[in-house]
């Protein structure tokens, strides 16, 4: 019987080894790239691009099956945008913001955009849940709801003593709270 030399090891021919160190290397790098996002801001842009088709904006393909109108000011005051939605340099780096902060003229109520559920409440914050979107308030210095309650358009839901973060996520994916299909800019100053 034949001895068959290995293919990868100490004896086998080093034109052996190197073959199977690029086949081995090929496929740990398609591995990564089809298991793990994008992260580079640019290429991550270009992936968003191509996930949801050409003429379709970003807002439009994260809420094709939302509700038709836009929904209410949580707040009933008009506020200061402190700190936009998106990648920004801040000391150097670059960073992502996933919600906006909105600086109002004094404490307010925070109330439901539209009809939705308690989904969680984590200290001075509140998940709410409208048709599917997870709309988060941060900030609080009161809440006034329980988990899973029920909640219709403008119910009160806590108290901010004058700075709100607003995110909100479709699915995994973080979207603009300030877009036309969410809360608008109507009450926003810059």
């Amino acid at each position: 019987m034949q001895k068959i030399p290995p293919a990868f090891g100490a004896s086998a021919p080093r034109s052996k080894r190197w073959r199977w160190g690029v086949i081995l290397g090929t496929l740990s790098v398609i591995y990564i790239i089809s298991h793990f996002p994008v992260s580079a801001p640019q290429n991550f842009l270009q992936w968003i691009e191509a996930q949801r088709g050409p003429g379709v904006s970003p807002t439009q393909s994260a809420s094709r099956h939302l509700v038709e109108s836009r929904w209410a000011n949580p707040v009933g005051l008009s506020g200061t945008l402190t700190r936009a939605f998106g990648w920004s340099r801040e000391h150097g780096s670059m960073l992502f913001s996933p919600g906006v902060t909105i600086n109002l003229p004094h404490a307010a109520n925070v109330m439901a955009p539209s009809p939705a559920q308690v989904s969680q409440i984590a200290g001075h914050a509140i998940t709410l849940t409208v048709s599917g979107i997870r709309v988060q308030f941060r900030g609080l210095s009161r809440v006034f709801v329980h988990q899973d309650q029920q909640l219709a358009r403008n119910q009160i839901v806590g108290r901010t003593p004058g700075q709100l973060t607003i995110v909100v996520s479709h699915g995994q994916l973080p979207v603009n709270p300030l877009t036309p299909e969410y809360f608008g800019t109507q009450w926003i100053h810059r």
